[in-house]
């Protein structure tokens, strides 16, 4: 049995919590959790225009090098934060979300900088 979260939205479209609507995010997202990072990683993109901010939820969309649309979304911090943004993203369009942020490591073979892709958690 299949089951679908639903989708609230105000008067005008919007998603509740984001205040995004169809059409406002690319099928990619790119969601780090501090929404200054969210402007940064969108001065990588091409075309990149701010599209909306409400609450610690700040949406930026552009293209990237090869113009595949892309889009960024911070979703502030925690476990219920991302899956509230997450869950929003998908029900607009959102294919692809990718958690991107800092994080730590428990291995010395590890310099500062070096990216690490996570493949599972505890």
């Amino acid at each position: 049995m299949l089951f679908r979260a639903k989708k609230f939205t105000n008067e005008n479209g919007e998603m509740f919590f984001t205040g995004l609507k169809d059409g406002d995010i690319a099928e990619t997202v790119l969601m780090p959790g501090d929404l200054a990072r969210s402007k940064i990683i969108s001065e990588c993109f091409k075309q990149a225009h701010f599209v909306k901010g409400q609450r610690t939820y700040y949406t930026y969309t552009g293209v990237t090098e090869n113009d595949t649309p892309i889009s960024v979304v911070s979703s502030g911090m925690g476990p219920l934060a991302v899956s509230t943004v997450a869950e929003e993203c998908v029900q607009i369009g959102c294919k692809n979300l990718i958690r991107v942020g800092t994080g730590a490591a428990l291995l010395t073979d590890y310099e500062p900088g070096r990216i690490i892709i996570a493949t599972g958690c505890v």
